[in-house]
């Protein structure tokens, strides 16, 4: 076996074009003329033989239908070798580098964004995408071919066509000439990174493991040359096969994969057997003959790739969410994991739908129904909907602050327990003698922007005409850019003041209030990221004296917070009117639950004993034949052939009139029982 790396570069645009000539009539492929040229296609797992009937405007099979017989298809068919192996590294996670990996053309990559088309094998690593940004992936592609089949003029040819009917029939537009057979696997390395550790470090520690596999030496029986080193760099990376060959064991691990690299080759059987399609030539029905369907035009690139960034940038938000949802600070507040699950489902549904329609839309514009400006609006509909990018990616991006700041928060506050619910709070409230408790009650409040996203899937409107939803400015109703945290007055003031409610005053005449300013953590930020390698010692001061100023102004408050605390009069908590009311219904409650429960219990009991003779019971069985024959005075009597062979005896020893014709009619009833017993 002969392994070199491979680069794969995009396909060129001044490619040669196949052309086919008939006998009667020559007819050449044009770049214009998008329905007379013969396509290649990634077969991606999918059941293809010579012959069989190809629908390009949905990228689909039509099995069961065919031009020609069998035997004449296998009669006339050629066939020559065409053995090849190469590896590659695959180090990106884009669905371009991805369906560059597995041959994908641009239309072909359309319908599966749009999931007309279904992959089987090696191709649904089209479909393995990583689940989190902190995930270290590698992959490693294997591919052979073994040998190439090809239709011959036998069957092209105008006159040779058997079943001209199909033609009639629309539902196909190409048949398939040629298919080159192989094999292709994808070893797909993935590792966790915390955030102590460098992900670009671990990952090209693992490309250079990696590249190493084809070229082990196996010493014995499964004994490999590996390093130390190498053993614990990539120990901890765990492994997902997809591939074309029939394993026994997927592997898991490293060791794993090298063995299973090892073995690749001779699974395809010795003469190849087993290969399978890994790439298809199409040729258009229409040069057969020109009453056939055919493919009108092509998806172009630009709208293909636009798609494509949609699905990548929902798939990007995906991650983030599932990074976001399983950090510490969002598992100790679940309003805000409450709120990135039901953003998850919400861009989840409209990925689903825009999948439906690009599946809609494909074969009509391809079939020549429908132009190709109505992809085109369906694109400039979304960017004009609070699902286009940049509010999507502004919302996360706020929350991910959101969490960042609680954290930092909690940090601060050493010994401090944070409770997830009203209940917990209460059950804590009541079981201390002193307390005090800093609620975050913004994080229950409702987000606008979720709303308007609900909203605009259940109301989607059928042109870009009807869109009457703004570029919305995420930021502004998040609550650490309110007014109380950027150290403004609160509105609240001035309207007990205009209400006239009851409230304690300062000397100033303003209702005493206590601000906690945590803009010092955004000061701190800041400062942080605006530092650069020549930022002077002027500048540094300055933002020592800013953060030292919040500090001061924090301290502050609290000192006066616990001073107006401490006036207050305080009131027991033990055995007040409500509590002792309570209590009172709580015992009234538990009173009348106990008879019932009793009842439950010996119903329980009664359950539990039927049960037990359920499970003694199981077990036994009555062998009947055998006991008969136990209480039986003849145990073993005669079957029927032996009575009929002793009244066949009968007949011979008397010999009376007619006994032959007797004996053979006996006979036969002995045949017949015979079959029956």
């Amino acid at each position: 076996m002969i392994c070199s790396p491979v680069v794969l570069q995009p396909r060129s645009s001044t490619e040669p074009q196949c052309e086919w000539k008939s006998p009667k009539k020559k007819l050449i492929s044009k770049p214009e003329d998008k329905g007379l040229k013969t396509i290649e296609l990634a077969a991606l797992g999918r059941p293809f033989s010579l012959g069989m009937l190809y629908d390009c405007r949905q990228d689909s099979l039509i099995p069961g239908l065919t031009l020609w017989d069998p035997d004449a298809l296998e009669k006339h068919a050629r066939e020559r070798p065409q053995p090849n192996s190469e590896f590659e590294i695959v180090a990106s996670e884009s669905i371009e580098d991805k369906s560059s990996a597995l041959n994908v053309d641009a239309s072909l990559k359309a319908s599966f964004l749009g999931g007309l088309v279904q992959v089987e094998g090696s191709a649904k690593y089209l479909n393995d995408s990583k689940i989190s940004k902190n995930q270290a992936r590698v992959t490693l592609k294997y591919k052979t071919t073994t040998k190439f089949q090809e239709l011959s003029m036998n069957h092209l040819g105008r006159d040779n066509v058997k079943h001209q009917y199909v033609f009639d029939t629309g539902i196909a537009t190409h048949v398939v000439t040629g298919i080159l057979y192989g094999a292709q696997a994808f070893f797909v390395f993935d590792r966790e990174v915390s955030e102590k550790e460098d992900h670009q470090e671990i990952e090209g520690n693992l490309k250079v493991m990696i590249q190493q596999i084809p070229c082990l030496a196996i010493e014995g029986e499964g004994s490999l040359q590996m390093k130390d080193t190498d053993i614990s760099n990539v120990q901890n990376f765990s492994c997902k096969f997809h591939g074309d060959f029939n394993l026994q064991k997927n592997p898991v691990s490293i060791q794993d994969a090298i063995k299973v690299y090892q073995s690749l080759p001779t699974l395809l059987g010795a003469n190849g057997e087993k290969a399978v399609p890994v790439k298809v030539w199409l040729m258009p029905l229409k040069s057969l003959d020109s009453a056939a369907a055919q493919l009108v035009r092509q998806i172009s690139i630009t709208l293909v790739m636009e798609a494509q960034s949609v699905l990548e940038d929902l798939s990007e938000l995906e991650m983030r969410c599932n990074d976001a949802m399983k950090n510490s600070t969002t598992q100790q507040f679940p309003q805000i994991g409450k709120k990135l699950k039901a953003f998850r489902e919400l861009c989840s549904e409209y990925k689903l739908e825009f999948q439906r329609t690009l599946a809609r839309k494909l074969p009509s514009i391809r079939g020549g129904r429908e132009e190709e400006g109505v992809l085109a609006e369906v694109l400039i509909k979304r960017h004009s909907s609070p699902f286009n990018s940049k509010n999507l990616s502004e919302w996360m991006s706020c929350k991910e602050r959101e969490i960042s700041i609680l954290q930092s928060i909690t940090n601060m506050m050493k010994n401090t327990k944070t409770v997830t619910s009203r209940h917990a709070l209460h059950k804590k409230i009541l079981s201390a003698e002193h307390a005090v408790c800093f609620a975050f009650t913004s994080l229950e409040d409702d987000e606008p922007y979720l709303s308007d996203l609900s909203k605009y899937l259940k109301e989607t409107p059928e042109s870009p005409q009807d869109i009457t939803y703004q570029t919305y400015d995420v930021e502004k109703d998040q609550w650490f850019f309110s007014n109380e945290v950027l150290g403004a007055r609160p509105p609240v003031l001035e309207a007990i003041n205009v209400s006239g409610v009851p409230w304690p005053k300062t000397d100033a005449g303003l209702p005493v209030h206590f601000k906690f300013n945590n803009s010092a953590l955004f000061a701190d930020n800041t400062s942080i990221n605006d530092k650069s390698g020549n930022a002077d010692s002027d500048e540094d001061m300055d933002d020592d004296n800013f953060d030292e100023m919040f500090w001061n102004m924090g301290a502050k408050s609290m000192k006066n917070f616990f001073t107006a605390l401490d006036r207050i009069t305080t009131k027991s908590l033990q055995m007040t009117k409500e509590v002792l009311k309570e209590r009172k219904q709580l015992e009234t409650a538990i009173e009348e639950l106990q008879q019932p429960l009793k009842c439950g219990f010996v119903t329980l009991q009664q359950l539990k004993m039927i049960n037990q003779k359920h499970e003694e019971h199981k077990e036994m069985s009555v062998c009947s034949i055998a006991r008969l024959k136990e209480i039986a005075l003849r145990p073993n009597p005669l079957s029927t052939p032996e009575y009929i062979d002793l009244l066949i005896e009968g007949e011979k020893s008397e010999a009376k009139e007619g006994y032959l014709a007797r004996i053979q009619s006996l006979e036969a009833m002995r045949e017949r029982a015979t079959i029956i017993s």
